[in-house]
């Protein structure tokens, strides 16, 4: 996780990138940015920074730095833990089983409860999606057109 300097170097640089921004206003905030981005690694804040400079305008709100930080951190993960990072537990789950399948276990009973918990909320490409990959029946709805 990046130091209190570390972050302090990275922000004053990527300060440098942004002629407008009146730079003396970046101290007294430090600390803000400091709290919010000490969970990152260094390499994780360097790499949100680099994207905001390359799109943005303007130097970057904390709220922004620590936005960017996570899609990055996100982004690094394999498939399911971005999932979980991202608050898809129904996804996470999915993966799960098709590792659990992978290894050689299948019990379509688990399948059928998650492709129930998908089409409960509403997510019912998802239950499709499962049931096919799992061999189970699944149901079409064809979408319905007001006239």
């Amino acid at each position: 996780m990046a130091n209190a300097q570390k972050i302090t170097q990275l922000m004053t640089s990527a300060a440098n990138a942004f002629p407008a921004y009146d730079k003396g206003k970046l101290p007294p905030a430090m600390h803000f940015y400091i709290k919010a981005l000490s969970e990152f690694a260094p390499d994780v804040i360097e790499s949100a920074l680099e994207r905001i400079i390359t799109s943005s305008k303007w130097f970057p709100s904390v709220s922004e730095v620590v936005d960017a930080s996570r899609h990055v951190a996100a982004e690094a993960l394999p498939n399911q833990r971005a999932a979980v990072y991202h608050g898809d537990l129904l996804r996470e789950r999915a993966f799960e089983l098709e590792d659990k399948r992978a290894s050689g276990q299948f019990i379509a009973a688990e399948w059928e409860l998650l492709a129930s918990a998908f089409e409960r909320i509403g997510r019912k490409e998802g239950a499709n999606r499962l049931r096919e990959k799992a061999g189970l029946p699944f149901v079409f709805e064809p979408y319905e057109v007001e006239a």
